[in-house]
């Protein structure tokens, strides 16, 4: 007996309906740890930093750098801080990270701005000066500046606060950005889980770089064989010409 192809269709999809559609996947729930705070946004915008004496990090010079955004104010800015010195010492050696400070200054007028930023430089190099100290007393070595591994920048409208989303500003707030500005983490306080996140971070950079280091590599290797084959096959023809 032929079968009717359209008589075959009708009933595949009267079975499909009878089963019902497949649920759709549901997101899974974020595990977080102690001091770590949801990730309610992942896609960041990449935006120009410019430190307190007016130096400009563009956007664009970022990428592929690992950034950990520290937010605080007069009250909570110490304590972030500390938080960034210990995460430094957990991946001293790991290199592209930059550790930018964000200083919310939005409560005070325009007019004290002067009076405001030179408190902040004062803070800020007093910081650093202790920092280095503390460096040479536990034998670390490095060959960069702090000053351009540790910005601080003042948020004077809070625009940046507004960017990642904080409305609890009156606790510190430290978030991990991947070498494609995303979003991987967000902690309210220091702990261990931090350390490895920003460990693992570094490890898939690092990994990507040398996948991409070994492709393009490779693709320099085939062109030279190429390159060869032809010379060789010149010479071949010459000879048998």
């Amino acid at each position: 007996m032929t079968r009717n192809p359209r008589f075959a269709l009708f009933v595949a999809l009267l079975v499909f309906a009878c089963m019902g559609a497949p649920a759709a996947a549901q997101p899974a729930e974020q595990t977080l740890g102690p001091g770590q705070a949801p990730v309610s946004i992942t896609a960041i915008p990449r935006f120009d930093i410019k430190d307190l004496y007016g130096r400009i990090v563009p956007a664009q010079d970022l990428d592929g750098w690992i950034v950990l955004y520290c937010f605080g104010n007069e009250d909570t800015a110490e304590q972030g801080i500390s938080w960034l010195k210990k995460l430094t010492l957990d991946h001293f050696n790991a290199q592209g990270i930059l550790y930018v400070i964000v200083a919310d200054t939005s409560k005070y007028h325009k007019a004290l701005f002067p009076v405001v930023k030179k408190k902040a430089k004062s803070a800020y190099e007093e910081n650093l000066a202790n920092y280095t100290k503390e460096l040479e007393e536990k034998g670390y070595k490095y060959d960069f500046k702090l000053e351009d591994r540790y910005v601080m920048t003042l948020d004077t409208a809070a625009k940046v606060f507004d960017i990642f989303q904080i409305k609890d500003r009156g606790i510190p707030h430290i978030f991990m950005l991947d070498g494609a500005h995303t979003v991987r983490g967000h902690f309210t306080e220091y702990n261990q889980d931090a350390a490895k996140l920003l460990g693992d971070i570094i490890a898939e950079r690092d990994a990507k770089k040398l996948a991409e280091q070994y492709q393009l590599s490779m693709k320099v290797r085939k062109r030279q064989m190429w390159k060869r084959y032809a010379i060789i096959g010149g010479a071949a023809w010459l000879l048998l010409k």
